[in-house]
């Protein structure tokens, strides 16, 4: 967005809408996200009653580590003016502004009905977004939208309120399929494998391609982290199918924010978590894991 000189910016990436912002779905139903110290090394949850009593007093760890019992967090102000520059409010604008997170229109717009225009390319045709943009990168600058990141000029709208998508090409609508791929595990799984054979075969006839070695099929290195020995991967799968790749004792590696990739990327789930290595930093939203 700060890249196009015009008096839109650029085409912009949508941004996700903060937990506790005001224009988010259940912005009073969210748990207060900072009661979590560490898991510890009997895989125990630890927690910051000491510290936030009002909040973290009653929070329980259930045994697949998923919290219960936090307080509420505190609704953000709700910002509806103009961003300005030096405004009394810009950490507030800039923390809903801002998000390692994004979507680009085309993603989002499978499952939502809008259009892209304007001058900068962005999304319009629905509430929020169609609140007009203003100006920049001439004088005076007049922008309208309210937030803003503070290190440079990306700016975001309010949050959008679009219709879902209708797009029936083959009967069933567009926001209807998604909707069901992110509902279903399962059913993700077989429409991936499904779509995934037409990727990689792109379209050849079956004679015109051979086998590739069975360590690269799906699946065959999971099974073989989890020591399961597989001298005939095709032969297995088909004794033992369905087979399910899941391995309960994984422990993936954590890329996150916190330090960046050059030192979050050597850390693991399970000693990132023990040594409370991804606690929230000034300015977050949620933990940085």
């Amino acid at each position: 967005m700060a890249h196009w000189n015009t008096t839109e910016g650029g085409p912009c990436f949508l941004r996700p809408t903060k937990a506790a912002a005001p224009d988010g779905p259940n912005p009073h139903r969210q748990a207060f996200p900072n009661c979590l110290k560490e898991i510890n090394s009997t895989g125990h949850c630890v927690f910051k009653g000491d510290t936030y009593k009002s909040k973290c007093a009653n929070a329980w760890c259930d045994e697949n580590k998923v919290e219960h019992g936090a307080g509420l967090d505190r609704v953000k102000p709700l910002i509806d003016t103009p961003w300005y520059p030096n405004a009394t409010d810009e950490t507030a604008r800039h923390t809903q502004a801002w998000s390692n997170q994004f979507a680009f229109p085309w993603e989002v717009g499978m499952f939502y009905n809008f259009s892209v225009g304007g001058e900068a390319q962005r999304p319009i045709g629905c509430p929020g977004l169609d609140l007009p943009f203003g100006k920049v990168n001439v004088e005076p600058e007049e922008p309208n939208w309210p937030y803003r990141v503070n290190s440079s000029p990306i700016f975001s709208s309010p949050a959008m309120n679009c219709s879902k998508n209708q797009y029936a090409p083959e009967g069933t609508p567009m926001h209807q399929v998604v909707d069901e791929l992110a509902a279903d595990n399962e059913y993700w799984a077989q429409m991936f494998l499904e779509g995934w054979h037409g990727m990689v075969t792109n379209q050849y006839a079956e004679g015109e391609l051979r086998d590739g070695p069975e360590s690269g099929w799906f699946g065959h290195y999971s099974l073989t982290e989890q020591g399961i020995a597989v001298s005939d991967f095709a032969a297995y799968i088909e004794t033992n199918k369905p087979v399910y790749f899941t391995d309960p004792k994984a422990d993936p590696y954590i890329c996150a924010h916190r330090g960046h990739g050059m030192v979050s990327c050597g850390f693991k789930m399970s000693t990132g978590l023990s040594q409370g290595r991804f606690d929230k930093g000034p300015g977050d939203d949620v933990p940085a894991f």
